[in-house]
This record gives structure tokens, sequence and C-alpha cells, in this order.
């Protein structure tokens, strides 16, 4: 019984997918709806690099630019602008330590007031990975995700 009920839901899920794939893609990427797709296109670009600089997720970048005061805004638009610029270790550095202590434990400290310890531990232990490896050199767009999902 419980078998004929996913069927029938999988068969649904098939016929509202139109031109899409049986899982919802198209060409290889996720299906997005047209509210998605306009959603995404009314995205200041400074989301986008803010998203690859600091090597989090689209949304959560914009929702964070949009909480911070114009002086940290500056900041950050400083902070993107200049990156690559020097490669020195000095600068690097401070790149990584802006990261793990202005970005990263904050938004742990956040997760776990609203979720708890465990939570947050497991925040603190992707953050300090970042860290290291920001300080290993690892390239900022390509660092290990913060962990702010697995509540």
């Amino acid at each position: 019984a419980l078998n004929e009920k996913l069927q029938s839901k999988i068969q649904s899920l098939k016929a509202h997918s139109g031109t899409q794939g049986e899982y919802g893609e198209q060409e290889g990427r996720p299906a997005t709806t047209g509210d998605q797709q306009a959603f995404l296109q009314t995205l200041p670009s400074i989301a986008y690099a803010v998203a690859e600089f600091f090597g989090i997720s689209l949304m959560t970048a914009w929702t964070w630019w949009q909480s911070m005061s114009l002086e940290q805004k500056d900041k950050i638009k400083k902070q993107i602008s200049g990156f690559g610029a020097n490669d020195g270790d000095g600068d690097r550095d401070e790149q990584c330590d802006y990261l793990h202590y202005e970005v990263d434990i904050p938004k742990c400290n956040a997760v776990g007031r609203k979720y708890g310890k465990e939570a947050a531990q497991r925040c603190y232990h992707t953050a300090n990975n970042r860290y290291a490896a920001c300080r290993k050199g690892v390239p900022l767009n390509q660092l290990p995700p913060l962990d702010v999902w697995n509540h």
C-alpha cells in the first residue's frame, strides 16, 4: 500500500515536471521555477562577490550583506576589491583572521544561540577547519563549507 502511494506521488511529480528530467533537472542542473529565476536575477552583484569571497551560499551572503552596517559594507567591499592584488603572506593572514574571527565565529555563536551547543560545536569545528585551510593557502573560494545547516 505504501509503495502504491509513493508510486502515485512519483508519477504526479513526473507529470508536472514538463520538459525536466526524472528528478526535476534540466540539462544536468537543478530545475528552477520562474519565481526563483526572477529572484536570482534581482540579486545585486555584491551578493555574488561576497558569496564567492567568503565561500558561503548566495542566500547566506545576501542575508548577511543586508544585515551589515554601512561601515561594515565598506570594509567588506575594500577587502573584496583588494583581494588578489597583493598576494603577500601578511595580507593572506589578515584575510584568514578576518574570515575566522569576524565572519565564521560570530555566525557559529548565532547558531549556538538558536540551535544549541551541539550545533555550535559542529559549526566551530568546521570554522577551525576553514581557518586551518585558509592559513595553508587554500583559495578562499575553495575553503570547506561552514556547517550552519546541520541542526
